[in-house]
């Protein structure tokens, strides 16, 4: 859950865009990008390591 908490960097960029009449330059989308891979990456590959991962039996 707290993977997603990076995503409220991006909701603030929108919010400026839409509400302040912001600019955006490259290097948000740069940024943006970024964080959308960081999140994405973590939430898949994490569920593999979880799966591939098996408690021997005694």
């Amino acid at each position: 859950m707290s993977v997603f908490n990076n995503l409220s960097t991006l909701i603030s960029m929108l919010a400026g865009v839409i509400f302040l009449q912001e600019e955006l330059g490259y290097y948000h989308y740069v940024g943006a990008a970024m964080i959308i891979v960081g999140v994405i990456g973590t939430s898949f590959l994490g569920q593999k390591r979880h799966q591939t991962q098996s408690i021997p039996k005694s």
